[in-house]
């Protein structure tokens, strides 16, 4: 077992930027393998909802979407993924148009553009690789040197997050809105832990128990981070996230929208922070070096290689 393997059942790891010193390239786990984007493509097909419209019948439908759905998103991250994705695809706007920015150097940030506007065209149904390619203007990432393995590692990553929501969309299509509400409660939770890693320490002393606090992991610190509060902004983005491109109709009075309220996300704070109980673990001091680490625990001084 590597360091890096020990390290990670410890709740430690590398950061990513650690991990590209170290290794000098991607971890292992992050690499695209051979015939991974050949089946993610066929994969996809399945979920197309535009298959044998032009590109600007395609666009069409999107662009009057997400027009309908910048009126119904209440979370930031919503409406911001939503108005960059109209910029370019229905503005045509460039990337440097639109705004967003590199934290370090200058010029935009493509990869965070891209992820925008790749998460949104995949929840309205855009599965089709070729329409996506051509529906992204030419100053994307896909289109640099990076393109090929970027285009498939960036698709992948996208295509975990919006799966789900897709079938969470067939799975309510015409359905009422209580029906709906009741999936949509049983989908929060299981959609939030499937896409992090999320743990609920506790302490026990004597016969008594006490929650220390809910934690997610950050992979570019290498550590649980405490997340009370964003747990409960996740559960409000993730609610119109499912609602993108979600039409029911209530008893006959027309289009809906999908609505939690307080009680709601509520409940499935408590649901998550239930199914993730988890004993704090020991807090040694741990020293890392190259080739090893030297801790400090309980029991005396160890030491890992």
């Amino acid at each position: 077992m590597s360091l890096a393997e020990k390290g990670r059942q410890l709740g430690i790891e590398l950061s990513t930027s650690a991990k590209t010193w170290i290794y000098g390239e991607l971890d292992k786990e992050e690499k695209v393998k051979p015939g991974d984007f050949e089946k993610l493509k066929h994969e996809m097909l399945t979920y197309d909802r535009f298959r044998g419209k032009t590109v600007e019948a395609v666009k069409e439908e999107v662009c009057n979407s997400i027009r309908r759905d910048l009126d119904r998103v209440s979370s930031d991250k919503a409406r911001q993924m939503l108005n960059i994705t109209h910029e370019v695809i229905c503005e045509g706007k460039s990337y440097d148009e639109v705004g967003v920015k590199r934290e370090k150097g200058e010029g935009a940030d493509r990869s965070r553009i891209d992820w925008s506007v790749l998460n949104v065209l995949l929840s309205y149904g855009v599965t089709n690789i070729t329409t996506l390619e051509q529906l992204l203007p030419s100053d994307s990432k896909i289109f640099t040197k990076y393109g090929e393995y970027y285009e498939a590692y960036t698709l992948m990553k996208a295509w975990e997050n919006v799966k789900p929501i897709l079938e969470f969309q067939a799975q309510v299509k015409g359905k009422k809105g209580e029906i709906v509400k009741k999936i949509t409660k049983a989908m929060i939770p299981r959609y939030i832990m499937d896409n992090f890693e999320i743990k609920t320490f506790y302490t026990t002393t004597g016969h008594n128990q006490a929650v220390v606090g809910i934690f997610v992991w950050d992979k570019q610190k290498g550590a649980f981070v405490p997340f009370d509060k964003g747990l409960r902004v996740l559960i409000r983005e993730t609610v119109d996230m499912l609602g993108i491109n979600t039409d029911m109709t209530d008893d006959g009075k027309g289009d809906v929208f999908i609505y939690v309220s307080k009680h709601d996300v509520d409940d499935a704070y408590d649901k998550i922070m239930d199914l993730t109980l988890t004993p704090t673990p020991p807090d040694p001091l741990r020293i890392a070096f190259r080739n090893g680490t030297i801790e400090w625990t309980d029991t005396g001084l160890s030491g890992m290689t």
